[in-house]
């Protein structure tokens, strides 16, 4: 695809694309593009073919990939967003490892839509990192403005207590991944668990710590022992 219009054609064959900016972060600037028949519909608005042509020929930095499908649980809790996990990962000096710091997964919500960021709206909870097991949602992060839910608040559907389908390969993989890219030894993964296992479709390199509202990182040895070796505490 070179031009607006072979993605709108696109479109119009049943692909959906994600639109994002290629710098930056907290879901700014996120436009998710489909068709229903004839009509372009752009985070849920339907737009006229000659405002997202120019929408599209308008971008100078952006990335444009397609859509890719969640697993059912996750759409079956917001149907509306791509609900993925935010899992950091850290280099072990002293076993020459790398390891899974935490797991946190973000829902969209009704005031997030088409994103899941916390920061946009979203809501998140901790994951279990043995058992993949979900805890209970969570909006805000300073600790006298936080709202806890055990089901999500916009669809009702339950989220505390539910096990994380393909939660071990995805262990197991990204920590295979880390060992390959052991040169980068600090990185917040976002990771979408589909039918078929999952995707990593972003690794950030300077992910939020605002998720320690769950579980304080320097509760872990090893986490004060990679920031006491860059210098950072």
């Amino acid at each position: 695809m070179r031009t607006p219009g072979d993605v709108l054609a696109a479109c119009r064959e049943g692909r959906h694309f994600v639109v994002k900016p290629s710098s930056g972060g907290g879901g700014v600037g996120v436009n998710v593009l489909r068709a229903e028949g004839e009509r372009i519909v752009v985070n849920g608005e339907e737009r006229p073919d000659e405002e997202v042509g120019a929408f599209l020929d308008g971008l100078e930095e952006a990335v444009i990939c397609e859509h890719i499908q969640q697993h059912e649980y996750a759409h079956t809790i917001f149907p509306h967003s791509a609900n993925s996990l935010r899992i950091l990962t850290m280099w072990d000096y002293d076993e020459n490892e790398p390891f899974i710091v935490h797991a946190v997964h973000r829902f969209g919500t009704r005031a997030s839509i088409p994103a899941d960021n916390s920061s946009q709206g979203g809501v998140f909870c901790h994951v279990d990192l043995p058992t993949g097991e979900l805890g209970s949602l969570m909006r805000g992060r300073i600790a006298n403005d936080v709202r806890t839910y055990d089901q999500h608040p916009d669809t009702g559907e339950q989220v505390a207590g539910t096990r994380l389908p393909n939660w071990d390969l995805v262990k197991t993989r990204l920590v295979e991944i880390c060992r390959e890219m052991a040169y980068i030894p600090y990185v917040g993964w976002d990771v979408l668990i589909t039918p078929a296992g999952f995707t990593v479709f972003e690794g950030n390199s300077y992910p939020s710590l605002g998720y320690q509202i769950l579980q304080p990182l320097l509760a872990d040895p090893r986490v004060r022992a990679f920031y006491e070796r860059f210098n950072v505490i």
